[in-house]
């Protein structure tokens, strides 16, 4: 309940009566009233006076019931903004203004707790506490600035973790953030060791962060050699030989680094994260779980890698894709039994592209989609445009990219393609390359199961290859295994009794599957496969990927026996005679 200021009030009350009294006067005597008959000069002086005094009493009043409580606070409140921990502090005032003291420092304490919340949120990553991605590169572009001034070096180590999806999709999300937190902790550990004082800054929040997903970056300060920054590297390695445990489940989980520096390897914020993050997937191709530096090498495949990837977003525009075609045949007669459709780029300022170079970088910027459209769409138009002309029927073999894998619309597109050129899912056969599918996660599954109900073929390329479980061979809706030519050129040593091209030919029949064999290059390899059972041959034994004016000139011919004598087709030179992807 608010406390009544009584001297106050009565100012107010002596103050109103003197006005009102003054009125009176006032009003009797210009009224020139009888009964107030006194004498001008002393009645002037008079409410003159009076008036005087009340105003002085007025004002004093204000002041101190007004202007005295807002000085003050206003002062309390200039002394919270330059300590906003220091609570509000006044001293002999009425019981109404310690109220609204009291009520504006519980609006500020609340506004400042929401303030550092809503800071937390913007610059630190919720699950691990550590410095988010904003944060980190506004505090690399500091540090950066600092070291260029002082002429010091300093060095960003990306980390990334292996196979952690593999956590995920076994275990659950829930489990996984719990690994990502401990992994953090280690991190923070590591980092607190007193030998890295000159590194690392152990009051200090921003050097540690988790960019995204499971991502990492360590950054440090202050470098005279390269020794600090390895001890770091190794023994953030070290920290996960130690398994985590959660719920009964001891998980390890192991990671690659990659390491930047600068001046050496980048002169800004971006370009050390993105060299970094190349070392880093060095160091994963390097056979994962190590470290990795970057070199002036790495510099230059980025640069390439670049370039590429800015001459594919005009590729499909300019027409510069073309298909080659590499027959199969059947290993009874050696017949023409189908082709499988090769991707080629011929650029306009890069030259001939291999597919091992540009489809993974197409991946990676999410320029593949289109690209298989385009795959997709020129065999269906291929296919109408032979049945037309009356050319004999063949099946058309196409690869899907990893990322087709996983795009749902794809069997609503695939069916609308074959249905506007009047063809039927038999026309075609979809090849998913062995080694694209272990990742597979149930959106993957999804898609293969809408393929197969569409009546689409399947075929797992480069069988053995992958690391395919035999578990997995059940769960896939797969029809044929492609062997891959690793196993097949195994077929050439005699000496040799275990044959793998055997065991997987054992396999196929075991599930009901039919065999491909690729990469054959001699009649004894032919005659083989033929006996143990291989349905289908392919490689240069029987023909090298052609044009497309001699594939159709291979289809017009009564006898489709391959390999044809040389001077029957026109084959073409294309410096890589691989397959697609």
């Amino acid at each position: 309940m608010m406390n009544v200021n009584y001297r106050t009030v009565f100012i107010l009350v002596i103050v109103f009566i003197t006005l009102v009294f003054t009125g009176v006067l006032s009003a009797g005597f210009l009224g020139e009233n009888d009964v107030f008959s006194i004498d001008w000069k002393f009645l002037t002086y008079t409410v003159i006076s009076i008036f005087s005094i009340s105003m002085v009493a007025l004002i004093t009043a204000i002041h101190r019931l007004f202007i005295k409580p807002i000085n003050a606070i206003t002062q309390a409140i200039e002394q919270k903004a330059k300590d906003e921990h220091s609570p509000f502090e006044l001293s002999g005032m009425a019981g109404e203004v310690i109220s609204l003291n009291n009520a504006l420092f519980n609006v500020f304490d609340a506004e400042s707790k929401a303030k550092a919340q809503i800071k937390h949120l913007a610059f630190y990553d919720n699950l691990t506490g550590l410095a988010n991605r904003r944060l980190f590169k506004s505090y690399l572009g500091s540090s950066i600035a600092s070291c260029a001034r002082n002429q010091k070096k300093l060095a960003l180590l990306f980390i990334d973790l292996d196979n952690f999806k593999v956590i995920n999709d076994h275990y659950g999300h829930q489990i996984g953030d719990r690994v990502l937190a401990e992994f953090a902790n280690r991190i923070k550990r590591i980092t607190r060791g007193t030998d890295l004082v000159s590194v690392i800054n152990p009051d200090e929040s921003s050097n540690i962060a988790r960019l995204a997903g499971d991502e990492f970056a360590i950054l440090l300060s202050g470098l005279t050699d390269t020794m600090a920054t390895v001890s770091v590297a190794e023994r953030i390695l070290e920290s996960t030989h130690q398994p985590v445990e959660i719920e009964n489940h001891k998980l390890y989980v192991q990671a690659s680094i990659g390491i930047a520096t600068y001046p050496d390897d980048a002169l800004n914020a971006d370009e050390l994260i993105r060299h970094a993050d190349a070392a880093m997937y060095q160091a994963k191709t390097s056979g994962k779980h190590t470290y990795h530096f970057f070199s002036k090498t790495l510099s230059k495949i980025l640069q390439r890698q670049r370039q590429v990837q800015e001459a594919l977003r005009t590729a499909l525009l300019n027409d510069e894709f073309y298909l080659e075609f590499h027959p199969y045949v059947d290993s009874k007669e050696f017949k023409l039994a189908g082709v499988e459709l090769l991707l080629r780029w011929q650029s306009q300022t890069l030259g001939n592209v291999s597919p091992e170079e540009f489809v993974p970088i197409a991946e990676s910027c999410g320029l593949m989609k289109e690209i298989d459209a385009w795959v997709i769409s020129e065999g269906c138009e291929m296919l109408s445009d032979w049945r037309k002309r009356g050319l004999p029927p063949v099946r058309c073999s196409i690869n899907l990219s990893a990322s087709e894998l996983r795009n749902r619309a794809l069997p609503a597109f695939i069916d609308a393609c074959l249905k506007s050129h009047d063809l039927s899912p038999s026309d075609l056969e979809l090849e998913i390359t062995e080694t694209k599918l272990v990742d597979h996660d149930d959106r993957t599954i999804q898609v293969l199961e809408g393929l197969n109900r569409m009546g689409l073929s399947l075929a797992l390329d480069d069988f053995g290859s992958g690391f395919t479980s035999l578990n997995q061979l059940v769960a896939f809706p797969v029809h044929k295994l492609k062997i891959d030519k690793t196993f097949i050129a195994e077929l050439n040593d005699k000496e040799r009794l275990f044959k793998i091209a055997d065991v997987i030919l054992m396999l196929s029949r075991s599930y009901n599957l039919s065999a491909t064999a690729e990469g054959v290059e001699n009649i004894h390899q032919a005659h083989y496969l033929s006996q143990s059972g291989c349905q289908y041959l392919q490689g240069y034994y029987f023909s090298e990927p052609v044009s497309r004016q001699s594939f159709e000139a291979m289809l017009a011919k009564d006898n489709r026996t391959l390999p044809l004598p040389s001077a029957s087709i026109t084959s073409i030179d294309s410096g890589t005679t691989c397959r697609t992807y």
